[in-house]
């Protein structure tokens, strides 16, 4: 006996697979859009650099996960400034340091000035967090009573 073989139409995956790609070219959009709205480009811009209508943007930002992510980049990008500016902070205190044995009277005392305005503006900054830190606190123990 021969063999059987019914025709059954195959479905059709090109849409399946467009949505996927579409899906794709989605999140790789956001994904850029994270990055340059990050960068502090306007959302006209960005929406011109991705080929994207602004109202597209609009809507990804009214996405709380978008958002999510633009502000996790941005707080990523904002540390890694201030992790530069430690250490430039920190090797310009240590040429301070170094000029303040200058045998150049003038540039010996400038140093000593430019680090004492330093050290006073680190003071007042660490006594300045401190007040917050006990205003905080206290303001949690009135709040907290009351809740």
């Amino acid at each position: 006996m021969g063999q059987h073989t019914e025709l059954v139409p195959e479905r059709d995956n090109s849409l399946a697979v467009e949505a996927e790609r579409s899906s794709e070219r989605r999140k790789y959009k956001q994904a850029m859009a994270v990055e340059l709205l990050a960068s502090w480009m306007t959302v006209t811009e960005v929406a011109r650099q991705l080929g994207a209508d602004p109202s597209t943007l609009h809507r990804w930002l009214n996405d709380p996960l978008f958002v999510a992510e633009l502000e996790a980049r941005r707080d990523e990008i904002v540390e890694s400034m201030l992790d530069q500016h430690l250490l430039a902070s920190r090797m310009a205190t240590a040429k301070l340091m170094g000029l303040i044995d200058s045998p150049n009277e003038q540039i010996a005392l400038r140093a000593a000035a430019i680090l004492y305005a330093g050290g006073q503006r680190a003071y007042q900054f660490m006594d300045v967090r401190k007040r917050i830190e006990r205003l905080e606190d206290n303001m949690g123990i009135v709040y907290g009573s009351k809740v």
